[in-house]
């Protein structure tokens, strides 16, 4: 009887250990999950570019033509930012552009309200758009899952909502884009993308103006 009473024991014991372990496991996984609500601060390569090294270079990747659509409802493609897609296609598909503008240089920013980077950064990018005018475009897409946060944020930047031509803020709040096409872990991240559909730089935490020097270089 005292046998049996301690194999029961041992048991409930091993059984304890076991989901004890697979707690833990699966909460390892979900902060994994949501690795891309954190933000890059100083010693998570604020500023730099990151285009240069070996193990974090981008190679030039194609950017995926992506149907995007703003906060103010107008859909566009992400390499022909400045060009609209015509709005009865509901599909998504390219269908009839309102425009045959040629492609230009794209600074693709993700950013959140609550990413002091972030705030930082976000009146630099906005001046070098308006800087080159129709020549460079700024796709700013919020990773916020609330909207009104997101907006908040926006009101502190009016330059951001007076040219929606030239800059587009898309809201991502499941990080579809972010996580799912570009692989974003880090607030804020940029993508340098070329008039080709290249990335050719990419900068994890804060831009700064030097930063920016790559977007001069395209535009010669």
């Amino acid at each position: 009887m005292k046998s049996s009473k301690s194999r029961s024991k041992y048991a409930r014991y091993v059984w304890g250990t076991v989901c004890f372990g697979l707690f833990f496991a699966i909460i390892g996984f979900g902060l994994q999950d949501f690795g891309v609500l954190q933000y890059a601060g100083q010693n998570a390569g604020a500023g730099q570019n990151l285009s240069g090294s070996p193990d974090q270079r981008v190679s030039e990747h194609n950017v995926p033509n992506l149907k995007l659509q703003t906060i103010q409802g107008e859909r566009f493609s992400l390499l022909s930012p400045i060009t609209y897609i015509a709005s009865d296609d509901a599909s998504g598909n390219s269908g009839n552009s309102g425009s045959s503008a040629e492609a230009v240089p794209i600074i693709l920013n993700f950013w959140a309200s609550w990413c002091p980077p972030c705030v930082k950064e976000f009146p630099l990018l906005i001046s070098k758009v308006l800087e080159n005018p129709g020549e460079v475009a700024l796709v700013a897409i919020s990773i916020d899952q609330s909207r009104g946060d997101m907006e908040r944020f926006l009101e502190n930047f009016p330059l951001a909502q007076e040219h929606p031509d030239l800059i587009k803020v898309v809201w991502d709040p499941k990080s579809h884009i972010a996580q799912d096409k570009f692989n974003v872990i880090f607030m804020p991240e940029t993508f340098i993308i070329s008039r080709k559909g290249k990335i050719v730089s990419k900068i994890r935490g804060e831009v700064l103006e030097k930063d920016l020097a790559i977007v001069d270089e395209l535009l010669q």
